[in-house]
């Protein structure tokens, strides 16, 4: 009798430990994922925390850390451990407002809630268009060893003036005299030129994304939906650079020179997803 007592009472604890797991999950499930992320203000190369696995901690730099006292392999190596989490961070938010784009897209345009509807808006006028699967194509974020190719050449390895006065990593240029800036050495055509000026890693790399999504990158864009190829890709960056094919061949000899793609398969810890 004992035995079955104590039977019984295990199926029963068992069962409600099932239970508990699937309650927990639905719970997850209508709650919204956000990150925890990490603001460090590191000074010197020697802050910045090495990167040893492919699971990547949520931290963001909130400063440039000059890297040109470093030798060359040092800089490289430095340079993706303070670059990388950041990337990481923007390509698992665009994912995140990709994903709610999708089930969105499903749905008939009379069944959408108040606030599915405020959110398309919202994108439509950032991403600049009018249509649902556009909007996903350019939400799609690129392989992250491309982000890496593109931040190296632009900022030479964290060496730039851009980068170390403005933090901006990808040379994007500033039309806005509203907008933080830093004027460019010399002129163009005769004009003063300015950069972009962000306040930190995280914000220069994500205005970098809105950069590929507006502009003329369309064939780049579609392309990205159906390959992970980043030798296939980077060919349709040339109009990132007035430099055109050249350009995209120096990115992909950074990428191969430094085995930048083992760096596609790396994503932002899950300890670090927290539900609200």
């Amino acid at each position: 009798m004992l035995n079955d007592q104590l039977s019984f009472m295990g199926k029963t604890v068992k069962y409600f430990s099932i239970l508990l797991f699937f309650t927990f999950l639905s719970a997850c499930h209508h709650k919204e994922p956000t990150l925890k992320i990490q603001y460090v203000d590191a000074a010197i190369p020697e802050d910045i925390r090495s990167i040893d696995d492919t699971l990547v901690d949520a931290i963001v730099y909130t400063q440039p850390v000059p890297l040109g006292v470093l030798d060359i392999e040092q800089r490289k190596e430095t340079f993706v451990n303070m670059v990388l989490p950041s990337i990481l961070i923007v390509r698992y938010n665009l994912m995140q407002t990709l994903e709610k784009v999708e089930l969105i897209a499903l749905k008939d345009s009379s069944e959408l809630k108040n606030r599915e509807r405020v959110l398309i808006d919202s994108l439509f006028i950032q991403y600049q268009t009018d249509n649902l699967k556009e909007l996903q194509e350019k939400l799609f974020p690129h392989p992250t060893s491309i982000v890496l190719a593109q931040a190296a050449v632009e900022s030479a390895w964290g060496t730039s003036r851009f980068y170390t006065e403005a933090c901006n990593l990808f040379g994007v240029w500033s039309f806005d005299k509203e907008e933080p800036r830093l004027a460019a050495n010399g002129l163009r055509d005769g004009t003063p030129v300015y950069l972009r000026k962000y306040d930190n890693i995280f914000e220069s790399i994500e205005g970098y994304f809105k950069i590929i999504a507006t502009g003329p990158y369309t064939e780049f864009r579609k392309y990205r939906m159906n390959t992970a190829n980043v030798f296939k890709l980077i060919p349709l960056l040339d109009r990132y650079s007035e430099m055109s094919g050249e350009y995209t061949h120096q990115l992909a000899e950074i990428i191969r020179v430094n085995n930048l793609t083992r760096y596609d398969q790396y994503h932002i810890d899950p300890d670090d997803i927290q539900y609200r």
